[in-house]
């Protein structure tokens, strides 16, 4: 009975992972559903396939978490687009000033009025 009851788990577990893609939120959702068996386990209708109840109990659960949870995930999403531009906009600074070096660069070697006439016509 015991080493059915961990593979029930482990089944269970994996299952809820799917869903929520996270291991540990699925072992305490799997977790809570057996608490619950336990805990109602005079009224628990024992003559019905408990499998079948179990992975309904499972997956109800995760919809929840993740119905709970949405404005999270959401708010964690919005963070890691903001880093992301972030990044993309410091790296556009980075190659701007790649550029305005290399333009520098080339100005220097420019004759004095070749420089001053390109000067005067871009900046």
């Amino acid at each position: 009975m015991k080493s059915s009851s961990a593979s029930n788990f482990t089944a269970l577990c994996y299952f809820a992972r799917k869903y929520l893609g996270d291991l540990d939120s699925s072992k305490e959702i799997v977790h809570s559903v057996f608490i619950r068996i336990w805990e109602n386990r005079s009224s628990f209708d024992w003559d019905k396939p408990a499998k079948s109840y179990l992975f309904t109990s499972v997956y109800n659960r995760s919809m929840n978490f993740i119905r709970d949870n949405k404005k999270f995930i959401t708010h964690e999403a919005s963070e890691i687009r903001e880093e992301i531009t972030d990044t993309a906009a410091f790296s556009d600074t980075l190659k701007l000033l790649s550029w305005r070096s290399r333009i520098k660069s080339a100005l220097q070697r420019l004759p004095e009025k070749c420089r001053e006439v390109f000067e005067l016509n871009r900046f």
